[in-house]
């Protein structure tokens, strides 16, 4: 709750924010550290969060769900940021919850993960980006068909028939 309040509080700035942070358990620290970089939005808040720790990603990505409602700009943010996580999970989580965002930024957010490691990611990503419907979002996967293996390329392909059959409706 002190973290919701600072986060909406810019006025008590990341000095108090900052002073909770360094008395809270794990969780709570993370949450605190999402809170500051919705303050202040930089890589250094989310420095403090061990990110090499899957949980503090996974705290990070339900704090990002709970900012798509209010602040979508923020969430977009933070989720861009998991998009590169090392645990293929965590990119997975973030793609996903990309997907369900609409604004300006959840396409640059999401180009990255076309380009994953993970299979898995990539069709995640394409989906989102395709149920986007935004042209630049259809014209990135458009891109990337022609170097896929086969199942991704089916997927992807399906992903962007589905927006261009909603798009004509």
């Amino acid at each position: 709750a002190v973290v919701e309040s600072l986060s909406h509080d810019s006025s008590r700035g990341a000095s108090s924010l900052l002073a909770h942070i360094a008395m809270s358990d794990s969780d709570e620290r993370v949450r605190g550290c999402a809170a500051l970089w919705v303050i202040s939005p930089s890589r250094d808040a989310l420095d403090l969060v061990d990110l090499s720790s899957e949980r503090s990603a996974k705290v990070l990505i339900a704090v990002a769900r709970r900012l798509d409602r209010t602040q979508p700009d923020s969430s977009i943010r933070l989720l861009g940021s998991l998009v590169t996580f090392p645990d293929r999970d965590v990119r997975q989580a973030a793609v996903r919850s990309l997907g369900r965002i609409s604004g300006p930024g959840v396409t640059k957010a999401l180009a990255p993960a076309l380009e994953d490691p993970d299979r898995m990611v990539r069709v995640f990503a394409a989906d989102a980006l395709a149920g986007s419907g935004d042209p630049v979002a259809l014209g990135l996967i458009e891109d990337r068909l022609e170097s896929e293996d086969g199942a991704v390329r089916t997927a992807m392909s399906r992903a962007l028939e589905d927006a261009r059959n909603s798009n004509t409706s």
